[in-house]
């Protein structure tokens, strides 16, 4: 799998753990894949993509839905924001509203709760 995953281009590197079931990618700054498009190597090389931990340049999206939804800048995959984000990290999402921030996130398996995140932490980027 760590093969197919490193011909995705915007990957840089990849470390498969079989016993954990996990697989870390380091993807390139101003990459544009799409988680999507990595569960689909996964899936195709014979495993079930879990849950993914994130950290992204994003932006908030503004629009009619009532609920908070971000952006990651490059792929331009948005992702509604998760009922499960604590409060503070609401707050830090909302005092940056408008700016480019680097989150930190689990987006569920796919099949579970396909297009939330939970975000664990918002920070201005560049700081």
């Amino acid at each position: 799998m760590s093969v197919a995953l490193q011909k995705v281009e915007g990957v840089t590197a990849v470390n498969v753990t079989l016993k954990e079931g996990r697989a870390t990618l380091t993807l390139k700054p101003g990459n544009k894949v799409k988680l999507s498009e990595l569960r689909r190597v996964i899936e195709r090389n014979g495993f079930t993509p879990q849950g993914a931990a994130v950290v992204a340049e994003a932006e908030e999206i503004r629009g009619d839905s009532r609920q908070s939804q971000v952006k990651v800048t490059g792929a331009n995959e948005v992702f509604t924001i998760s009922p499960t984000t604590k409060d503070a990290v609401r707050s830090d999402w909302q005092r940056y509203g408008g700016r480019k921030v680097v989150i930190e996130g689990v987006v569920p398996p796919q099949k579970t709760a396909s297009g939330t995140m939970e975000l664990k932490s918002v920070k201005q980027a560049g700081s």
